[in-house]
């Protein structure tokens, strides 16, 4: 069961049209980091890099990120995608600060902001944004225990879960914030 959302932001300040992009590469990266992390703990725990990400495109955890990038850029670990991580940063932070203006409540965004700042304080401002599965790797440490086949569902349901924690909070920011959400 797949679900698309629609998001229509309006101009942040009387027609000057200078959210929506924020908002859009803050949505991409509350995608891409959480996507980074699990895959980062799956192939930890023992599974197989591009079989995990199969498994995540299977059901609702799919995303372009794991579609695109991830077998493009980070399995090939040739990180091309053409969008820095200094700017994904900068937008995040624009999003967030639109959340706190609307006295949103945010945690999941936060620290998803301190993971591109931690990015690009180790790889620079100009390092490309889906570096950002390098950050969980070093944050991860050695592997894990390994795990069984029956545990990788479950490991996608994290996903899944990280996935809608991350939108709920951003969209119930925007509608906050006088956005409209259809």
């Amino acid at each position: 069961l797949h679900h698309t959302l629609a998001v229509l932001c309006g101009a942040r300040h009387g027609g000057s049209g200078e959210l929506p992009r924020p908002v859009n590469h803050a949505l991409s990266a509350s995608s891409l980091a959480p996507t980074a992390a699990l895959y980062v703990f799956a192939c930890r725990a023992g599974f197989e890099p591009a079989k995990t990400i199969e498994y995540f495109n299977s059901g609702p955890a799919r995303s372009q990120n794991s579609e695109v990038k991830f077998p493009d850029q980070v399995l090939t670990r040739r990180y091309y995608a053409g969008f820095s991580a200094g700017l994904m940063l900068k937008d995040v932070t624009i999003a967030l600060g639109v959340a706190i203006e609307s006295g949103s409540a945010i945690p999941f965004t936060n620290v998803l902001r301190e993971s591109w700042a931690a990015l690009v304080g180790s790889h620079g401002a100009d390092a490309d944004f889906t570096r950002i599965v390098d950050i969980v790797e070093i944050a991860a440490g050695a592997p894990q225990t390994s795990m069984s086949n029956e545990d990788l569902p479950s490991i996608r349901r994290g996903l899944e879960l990280a996935l809608a924690i991350a939108t709920w909070e951003l969209l119930g920011a925007g509608e906050r914030a006088g956005r409209d959400r259809a």
